[in-house]
């Protein structure tokens, strides 16, 4: 993954300050990112607590394996694949997206600064490409 030492160290400071409020974190994205994007509340069909949970599991294990691409890669292209198996579509990852840097901002305010945005923006982006290359072909070129 291409991500600095800075911005590894940004992500894993900021998401151990997040984590400690799992039940809030989970509230926060979930609650955000149905306003933003409506249409993917039908695909969650769990208990919400139970997803809550399942969330920050997922990105702790993110931000663990930050520095070992080789882990994180095939992890999250075996999420992908489950999310296409849920009905996820690639343009609902922009507003993931958006809505974890929005719950990530409302739990740790000043302490989540444009320097701790952009590494998360950075390594979301690279993430979710990753991921959507993973289980969508691109369009054939000719």
């Amino acid at each position: 993954m291409a991500l600095s030492e800075k911005d590894i160290s940004a992500i894993r400071r900021t998401w151990a300050a997040a984590a400690a409020l799992p039940d809030l974190a989970g509230q926060l994205f979930y609650g955000h990112l149905f306003r933003i994007a409506p249409e993917t509340k039908p695909l969650f069909r769990n208990d919400m607590a139970s997803q809550a949970k399942k969330l920050v599991a997922t990105i702790a294990f993110v931000v663990d394996h930050l520095d070992n691409s080789s882990s994180l890669f095939p992890a999250a292209a075996d999420l992908a694949v489950r999310h296409v198996q849920y009905g996820v579509k690639p343009e609902q990852y922009r507003p993931v997206g958006e809505a974890l840097l929005w719950a990530l901002g409302q739990l740790l305010g000043d302490g989540f600064g444009p320097e701790e945005r952009d590494a998360w923006t950075r390594a979301y982006g690279v993430l979710s490409e990753h991921m959507i290359r993973s289980v969508y072909p691109a369009p054939s070129e000719g």
